[in-house]
């Protein structure tokens, strides 16, 4: 089953802003003999930037059998153009990046191989949400392998975390002068977490 979520994207431009009263350092003033005049402020040049999201991104079964077979980038190919093009690319990561843990009792578990994580840098990809449900298709051992193949990669992510507060938290990235923050939330079918029994102090990952 596909994922649900919900993107949250907060933007904010860099900076301080002026004082109310202080006169823009563009605006100039003339003397004219009993006429004051105030130039016209020269706008700022205005801040754009592209950000791409895409859904799920399934890294296992025969996606992985692909990448060992053709390299990091297999999955990416006929996209690398498009990916490269913008500012920002997210995207929904459906699959837990270990070869270590315990599938899920559940009908469809997902895994990727570990290096996955190189082939999502490579591939222009900089943050990932794994507020989803298969992020913990193989149990806390393969969430936390992801965190740290991610964290290695230097591929950011949101929507999970060892709390509830960790999970909740924004990924921020600046680009072109604008703050942008992204926020990763999911609507979870119950097959999501059967079978799973964990320490009364770790909260399941991306779940309030």
């Amino acid at each position: 089953m596909a994922a649900l979520f919900s993107l949250a994207v907060l933007v904010a431009a860099c900076g301080d802003d002026d004082p109310v009263g202080t006169p823009s350092p563009s605006a100039s003033v003339t003397q004219a003999p009993g006429v004051a005049t105030t130039a016209a402020p020269t706008p700022e040049p205005s801040r754009t930037i592209t950000i791409i999201g895409g859904g799920d991104v399934m890294l296992g079964r025969s996606i992985a059998d692909g990448i060992n077979q053709n390299g990091l980038l297999w999955p990416f190919e006929q996209i690398l153009e498009v990916l490269g093009s913008a500012d920002i690319a997210f995207v929904n990561l459906e699959s837990p990046l270990t070869d270590r843990g315990e599938p899920a009792n559940k009908d469809f578990v997902f895994r990727g191989p570990p290096a996955g994580a190189q082939g999502l840098l490579g591939a222009g990809i900089d943050v990932v949400t794994m507020a989803n449900n298969h992020v913990l298709d193989y149990g806390l051992t393969g969430l936390r392998d992801t965190w740290a193949h991610l964290t290695a990669a230097r591929v950011l992510q949101t929507g999970s975390g060892e709390n509830e507060a960790a999970a909740r938290s924004a990924v921020v990235l600046e680009r072109n002068g604008l703050r942008i923050a992204f926020l990763g939330y999911v609507n979870t079918p119950p097959d999501s977490v059967s079978g799973f029994v964990v320490e009364e102090d770790v909260q399941l990952p991306g779940f309030p």
